[in-house]
């Protein structure tokens, strides 16, 4: 469907794997229908750089993987890179209700339904799955408006069933290269910053639990690390740190050699806090293989990154009650040139 400079179409990727492809002037998105409509790609027209992650082994078609034993597993052999969302859990698997819940949530490896919205203005496409193991359904509404460089995503969440629930909300993009590289600046509408208590390794440079200024975070080697700017490829690092108390919901992330940056807005009234993830070639093992070099900026609905049970347990899960429903706006602008000085691609973000 092709309307005044925009255009919206559904592809078929492999023999199970059904994408979305929105595009203007100006961007080019693609979205994983059949894979928890994970935005797979942002691509900026003008250089032909995606700004998003991809992982080390590739596209894989989510319909082909062998079973696993292991949600985890099971998630990462599917994971392709990108943007997820995380629901009704994020981070580890946990038991709630009497049925475990998957590793990063189920939402992120279904198979979502997809309709084309005719629009003269912007290329749109209507999204949504029901959930299995937990009574939500979510609905996402993506549009990218003819001449603009955001992305936006309005996505609302609704409990089907009889009893108030319980869940956890996480948007989960990743960037990497070849957008991401030594240099680039992180900065944010955060004042402080903890490193996750729950995670800690050999390379991780900093103290677990410990809480900092943003953007300096506690480091082991008795000082601070500042954390607005990326490590390069060729210096290890693995780490975990949680970002709160924003003034608003916002992150960027500017190249300056690259003159390109990416900026994220979202309500802070839903999503008060933000996961800073950063993979540099850290990790042996499963899955990375010190082959990653990714970072993830995911405004969350709470913390720590241990699942549904532990953010119940802590009184930080969102509630919601028969028939109830929330909705967020997300925006993602791609920045070039004068735009990386300027504010005005921060527009406050709805959320109810």
């Amino acid at each position: 469907m092709t309307t005044g400079g925009c255009a919206a179409r559904l592809e078929r990727r492999t023999p199970t794997l059904q994408t979305l492809v929105l595009e203007n002037e100006r961007l080019r998105v693609t979205v994983l229908v059949s894979k928890g409509a994970d935005v797979h790609a942002i691509e900026d027209r003008a250089s032909g750089v995606d700004l998003l992650a991809k992982a080390p082994w590739g596209l894989r078609d989510p319909g082909l993987q062998p079973p696993v034993s292991s949600s985890l597993v099971g998630w990462m052999d599917r994971w392709s890179g990108g943007w997820q969302v995380l629901f009704p859990s994020g981070g580890d698997a946990c038991m709630h209700q009497g049925v475990e819940l998957d590793y990063h949530g189920e939402a992120s490896l279904q198979a979502w339904s997809c309709e084309l919205v005719e629009r003269d203005d912007a290329a749109e496409a209507l999204l949504g799955v029901t959930l299995t193991h937990s009574p939500f359904r979510i609905e996402r509404r993506m549009t990218l408006p003819a001449g603009s460089s955001t992305l936006v995503l309005e996505e609302t969440v609704t409990n089907l069933g009889g009893d108030a629930e319980s869940c956890m909300w996480v948007h989960h993009p990743m960037l990497g290269a070849p957008f991401l590289e030594g240099g680039c600046r992180i900065a944010a509408g955060a004042r402080t910053v903890i490193a996750a208590p729950e995670r800690d390794s050999a390379a991780n440079p900093l103290v677990p639990g410990a809480a900092g200024a943003w953007p300096n975070a506690v480091a082991k080697d008795g000082g601070t690390l500042d954390l607005s700017y990326m490590p390069g490829p060729d210096e290890p690092r693995s780490l975990m740190a949680y970002l709160g108390d924003f003034d608003e919901g916002w992150l960027s992330v500017v190249n300056p050699r690259l003159e390109l940056g990416i900026g994220f807005t979202w309500p802070a009234d839903v999503l008060p806090h933000a996961w800073l993830f950063q993979e540099v070639h850290a990790s042996p093992g499963y899955p990375w293989y010190r082959r990653a070099y990714v970072m993830g900026t995911e405004p969350a609905s709470g913390t720590p990154a241990t699942g549904l049970a532990r953010a119940v347990a802590d009184g930080t899960a969102l509630e919601l009650a028969p028939g109830a429903s929330r909705t967020v706006e997300l925006r993602a602008t791609v920045l070039r040139g004068g735009e990386l000085l300027s504010d005005r691609w921060r527009e406050r973000p709805r959320g109810t």
